[in-house]
């Protein structure tokens, strides 16, 4: 006889007799994978939709749902593409069945419709308590729910055993109930008949008190009060002497409940306060004297915040002190002084999330009073201590702010936290603004850099292009005992000449000969300085010497450059590549069709040239025409692998690329850009960082070349999170931008959604435009 499929409906209408092997053999069948998913799936995730039937039900029908329940849990399985594979057959030992939402295996559209007929199908109440405990095993918070409120719509609520209400409160049961329906589970759940154990305690009293908490959640807080109550109560004694004593976790809890439920009731909040404080778990250290100016909850808060400092609990001291903080727009001397002891003790054994607690504390302060300069600074020796360099650049950041700036102007860093948070800040991050205000202020306050860092930060100064500042730390710092430390340093030197011919370029070409001139005479003061250090040559550091041949070079020097390098031959020193690619930029500058043919001698004796060979001969090749020179170095470029290892090659190359001439047309414009670009998203694809003036040299390049949308495009990879929002010059670029995309709109020369992204991006960021 043929087996039909289990259909549960059929059970509610006539005595089905199945026996275990007949149900068994029913599932078994491949040609019923409907009921198969009935079974095996439904059951695990939604089991109470399995144990609802009519009220009248016959042991028949006990017998074969209780068979189904076996039968699914033996054959755990899968369908997939049509295929049914079975798991695990009775008897086998496996491991403990883990709480999964099987339904989102289904992938037949007709098992969902046949789960949804049968579903509509199933009306009633709860077979038994059993039963009901079973259906709260599922993963869905729906299905719990619905599992819940049966329960709870049944008319005599004492034929719910205490073990189910036991298990009903166990926190995995209560986690995702909606706030209405936990609110009658609680209402019902009385100790000491059922008591809510302390880590559902714990879970409930985070809901609650949590920030993202928005609805009114008094009458919970008040449901579970006689829960903690009655845990409180149990407590022994703590021992303030003992070395290794931990309050239990519902002393945590308590500690998070009292500080809410103080508002909502007074009298009970006083009397757990007091247990807490007869067992010692509130140390009599912690307690603080009251006053006629003081309200009773700022005596326990406060109580609370200091006993958490003393339990170690920095989370919930900090939140207990922010709600004080919150609590009033104006709070008084009293509480800004204990929140001013809170932050000093938060940064005796600072951690990362410690201090993260702690800025948001001094966020909190500062609008009421300002925070201790000597907070302050100790903030940035614990950042420094435990490596913390993301929020000791934004405790820096949040000090820069105009508003704060305008009520008070809080210390820096100092000392080795000082040349730890600049060479974060130029070198990690895309803050350059930072960088630059944190350089500043270097110079303007005057503080000590640690002797052993000083070369290494103005060389980072001078390389950032932050001329003022490098140039008064040099001068600074190149004089007295402690001289030779700045300008004997060969990487300095290189950066610092490097940095003010650029300047005097630049000058000079504004038509500002003198400034011009007194930038290049202080870039031949630091030559003459490094070279009087290290003279004699005969008896010099090889990478001295080159470095000074390298520093003659950028300055112009040439026939002094050569003269050195012929000293390190004279030694019989092999030169390196960094040697190879000095005298290379000499030739380079002089005849760019020579030093591409020195590359490719090199290569022939088995010597790669790497991005700054190719970079120095492109730029060269760039500036005196060398079309062909040019585009044989752009292939070479795309073909560097680690392109993004040197921002000063990367500078050159791209410099090189997008060098523009006045017979230039528009396509060939436009296609030097494509190159940068292209070169820009190699170099970035890494996230290493570039300098800010070369995005501003690609945005303003690309803006003559009226390409809006690449000036778009560099603008938001090179200078977005690095430039100085509220520059004049940045809003202006960002100005141009805007104005460009709206002639090219007008023209019809950019499409329409590149248009409104363009323009609804950088009118929020901010364009000066009115």
């Amino acid at each position: 006889m043929e087996l039909q499929p289990i259909d549960l409906s059929s059970l509610m209408t006539r005595n089905f007799t199945d026996s275990h092997s007949q149900t068994e053999q029913r599932i078994k069948s491949a040609n019923h994978v409907e009921s198969l998913f009935f079974l095996l799936g439904l059951l695990p995730a939604v089991e109470t939709r399995i144990w609802v039937i009519f009220p009248k039900v016959n042991s028949h029908l006990a017998n074969v749902l209780t068979n189904i329940q076996l039968l699914a849990r033996a054959y755990k399985s899968s369908y997939t593409n049509g295929k049914f594979t079975p798991g695990p057959v009775l008897g086998t030992k496996t491991r403990p069945r883990k709480r999964v939402h099987l339904q989102a295996h289904v992938v037949d559209s007709d098992v969902r419709s046949y789960k949804a007929s049968v579903n509509k199908s199933i009306t009633g109440h709860l077979l038994d308590d059993q039963a009901f405990r079973h259906a709260l095993l599922s993963s869905d918070p729906a299905v719990i729910e619905n599992a819940v409120k049966d329960c709870l719509q049944r008319r005599d609520l004492k034929t719910v055993d205490a073990k189910t209400w036991t298990f009903l409160s166990h926190q995995d049961i209560l986690r995702d109930l909606s706030l209405p329906t936990l609110l009658a589970v609680l209402s019902v759940i009385h100790p000491p008949a059922v008591i809510l154990p302390p880590s559902t305690i714990a879970h409930l009293v985070h809901r609650f008190t949590s920030p993202k908490q928005s609805e009114n959640v008094d009458q919970h807080l008040m449901s579970i009060y006689p829960h903690i109550l009655l845990h409180l109560k149990r407590l022994q004694r703590a021992d303030p002497r003992a070395v290794r004593y931990a309050p239990p976790d519902i002393v945590r809890s308590a500690f998070r409940f009292l500080n809410v439920f103080l508002p909502i009731s007074r009298e009970n909040a006083l009397g757990i306060f007091t247990i807490l404080t007869d067992t010692y778990h509130i140390p009599s250290g912690a307690m603080v004297e009251s006053s006629s100016s003081q309200t009773l909850e700022q005596i326990i808060s406060v109580s609370l915040v200091k006993a958490s400092l003393y339990w170690n609990w920095y989370d919930i001291a900090e939140d207990i002190m922010s709600r004080l903080l919150l609590q009033t727009s104006t709070p008084d001397s009293f509480i800004i002084r204990h929140a001013t002891d809170c932050l000093y003790t938060l940064l005796i054994s600072p951690s990362s999330m410690g201090l993260n607690r702690c800025l948001n504390l001094i966020r909190m302060l500062h609008p009421h009073a300002p925070v201790p300069d000597n907070i302050i600074r100790q903030f940035y020796d614990s950042a420094l201590e435990v490596n913390a360099t993301d929020v000791a650049r934004d405790l820096y950041e949040f000090s820069k702010d105009s508003a704060v700036l305008e009520a008070h102007s809080y210390p820096v860093p100092q000392g080795r936290a000082l040349a730890w948070l600049m060479t974060y800040l130029a070198k990690r991050t895309r803050k350059d603004q930072l960088a630059r205000a944190l350089a500043s202020d270097t110079v303007k306050q005057g503080l000590t850099i640690p002797m052993d860092q000083r070369a290494k930060f103005i060389s980072i100064v001078a390389e950032k292009g932050f001329a003022s500042s490098a140039r008064a730390l040099w001068e600074h710092y190149a004089c007295g005992k402690d001289d030779v430390i700045i300008h004997g340093n060969a990487s300095l030197l290189i950066r610092m000449t490097s940095l003010f011919i650029h300047v005097a370029k630049t000058q000079e070409a504004k038509g500002d000969l003198s400034l011009g001139m007194a930038s290049r005479s202080f870039a031949y003061h630091i030559l003459d300085k490094f070279k009087q250090h290290h003279a004699p040559w005969d008896v010099a550091h090889h990478g001295m010497l080159t470095s000074y041949a390298r520093a003659c070079f950028i300055v112009g020097k040439n026939t002094e450059g050569f003269k050195t390098f012929k000293a390190l031959l004279r030694r019989r020193e092999l030169p390196d590549m960094h040697d190879i690619n000095v005298v290379l930029s000499a030739i380079a500058e002089q005849a760019p069709t020579a030093a591409a043919g020195m590359l490719k001698k090199m290569e022939k004796q088995g010597v790669k040239p790497d991005a700054v060979s190719i970079g120095t001969v492109l730029h060269y090749a760039a500036m005196q025409g060398c079309e062909r020179i040019r585009e044989e170095m752009i292939r070479r470029a795309m073909e560097i692998e680690n392109i993004h290892s040197d921002v000063g090659a990367f500078g050159a190359l791209i410099r090189g690329v997008v060098q523009m001439k006045d017979s230039d047309t528009s396509e060939q414009r436009n296609m030097k850009l494509e190159d940068a670009w292209k070169l820009v998203c190699r170099f970035t694809e890494c996230g290493t960082q570039t300098s800010t003036q070369i995005g501003n040299y690609l945005v303003s390049s690309a803006l003559q070349a009226e390409n809006a949308l690449l000036a778009y495009k560099f603008w938001k990879a090179l200078l977005k999170e690095s430039a100085e929002h509220n520059d004049p010059n940045q809003r202006g670029q960002r100005g141009a931008i805007v104005k460009l995309t709206g002639q090219l709109n007008m023209r019809g020369e950019i499409s329409g959604p590149d248009s409104r992204m363009i323009t609804s991006e950088l009118r929020e960021e901010g364009t000066g435009l009115t």
